[in-house]
């Protein structure tokens, strides 16, 4: 009787490839064998079944199962059949994919890209758009990036906790110039008589514009309006531009709409109570504020009046007292509506 030692035989650990992989077979062992040979449940091949160390490449309905198993089998003559196995998990490849395309505005604006990806986190990813590159890490299946550069972005490299990955698309994000507002007026200061303002839009770059002049009333169809102001004062006048990006700029310039103003000082007057031309003061309009004062020959005050209806009537202080007939000195001070002073001085001749 001959007795033929036991046969044995070791397939390897279980192994985790990525499907974009081949199973390596190098750590499976033998003994006492006189050959062996591969199988497995899968549909994939072998580069030589019947060597001990040897190459299974994933057929296509490997692709799609999580899991395949390889068989080691080995004879050794009247010895029964020995066979040992291993499971090959098979991870997918990891993808991802970039959306976020379009316009920023060359003012330092900024846009948000977004990846999305497939497979198992942790991701770890790079973004480049030629120039530069920033990697990033990721235990989410969404991710954003902050921009305010332009170029066609994508993802340069993909890994997740398997296996590295596949990247898909490309974005291009472009950056748009800045519109230039600009604007003058005719004239920047009128008054209430001719309140009317001619603006001319000297902006570039532009699409679209809008007026708003200050007053409650805005124009967005007439690049060269001619506005009329309802009542006096001062008014911010903004001018925004557009682009058909969205890319924006404004101006704000003052125009005043002044109260009208004028004085008039007659030159002399006859106090003979006839009922004409018997007081002397000055008339105008847009008047705030108003003193007069009279100045016989030596210099010395005869009157005074802080109120345009007080007029002098040739006396003294506005008493019974008739000053005599002759040449007067006159100061008027007066404060208009926009607090402006304006002083007069002068002669005026009284007759009786």
């Amino acid at each position: 009787i001959e007795f033929i030692e036991e046969s044995t035989v070791f397939a390897g650990n279980d192994i985790q490839i990525c499907n974009n992989e081949e199973v390596v077979l190098s750590n499976a062992f033998e003994e006492s064998t006189i050959s062996v040979f591969w199988n497995s449940d899968g549909d994939g091949s072998f580069l030589n079944s019947n060597t001990i160390n040897t190459v299974y490449s994933l057929g296509n309905n490997d692709l799609s199962s999580d899991t395949i198993i390889l068989i080691l089998s080995g004879v050794n003559q009247a010895c029964p059949l020995v066979a040992d196995s291993l499971i090959v998990t098979i991870r997918p490849q990891p993808t991802s994919n970039l959306i976020g395309e379009g316009d920023i505005c060359d003012d330092g604006s900024s846009t948000t890209i977004y990846a999305s990806f497939t497979g198992t986190p942790p991701f770890n990813y790079t973004i480049e758009n030629g120039i530069f590159n920033t990697q990033h890490i990721t235990n989410n299946f969404t991710d954003s990036l902050t921009t305010t550069d332009d170029g066609f972005f994508l993802i340069s490299s993909l890994e997740d906790k398997y296996c590295e990955g596949i990247s898909n698309g490309v974005i291009q994000i472009i950056k748009r110039p800045i519109p230039i507002a600009e604007f003058s007026a005719h004239p920047f200061e009128t008054d209430i008589e001719d309140p009317f303002i001619q603006f001319i839009n000297q902006s570039y770059l532009l699409d679209k514009f809008i007026w708003s002049f200050g007053d409650g009333n805005n124009d967005s169809l007439t690049k060269n309006p001619i506005h009329k102001y309802d009542s006096t004062g001062t008014y911010r006048v903004q001018l925004e531009v557009e682009t058909d990006y969205g890319c924006k700029d404004s101006i704000s310039r003052n125009v005043t709409i002044h109260p009208v103003f004028y004085f008039y000082i007659p030159n002399s007057f006859t106090p003979d109570n006839d009922g004409l031309n018997d007081s002397f003061t000055g008339k105008g309009l847009g008047i705030q504020n108003f003193r007069m004062e009279i100045y016989n020959r030596w210099g010395g005050l005869i009157f005074e009046s802080n109120q345009i209806e007080k007029p002098w009537n040739g006396t003294y202080f506005d008493s019974n007292k008739n000053v005599p007939t002759g040449i007067y000195k006159y100061r008027i001070t007066i404060v208009d509506e926009i607090n402006k002073l304006h002083e007069y001085t002068g002669e005026v001749h009284l007759t009786r």
